[in-house]
């Protein structure tokens, strides 16, 4: 993606055909989502020059991401950083932040 420099943890990984729910394949970051109810991704298709699309959706689910979260840093275990979404925090990850952090992209539960 764009402007990110930090190493990526194992969680995250490329995939240059990933499905997407309207039946095409594109271009996406697949996040693993730890401690949902159940096994969980976070996708976010990018064009071909690692861009997110402009497409709707240009995320998506699969599985339910209730109550987990996207582990994007396993730095500091002393300070917990949460970000709004997973580009937010890696463009934190990529040199706005001091100090080494674990920081996560956290998932509402449902109510």
């Amino acid at each position: 993606m764009r402007g990110i420099t930090c190493e990526l943890l194992a969680d995250l990984r490329f995939h240059d055909k990933c499905p997407h729910p309207l039946g095409m394949t594109l271009p996406a970051l697949v996040a693993l989502v730890k401690g949902a109810d159940s096994f969980a991704i976070h996708r976010i298709f990018l064009k071909d020059n690692r861009c997110k699309i402009d497409l709707s959706p240009a995320k998506a689910m699969l599985g339910s991401v209730s109550g987990g979260a996207v582990h994007l840093s396993q730095g500091n275990p002393k300070h917990l950083v949460i970000c709004e979404g997973i580009e937010t925090g890696l463009a934190l990850l990529s040199g706005l932040l001091s100090e080494p952090v674990n920081l996560w992209h956290p998932f509402q539960p449902m109510a």
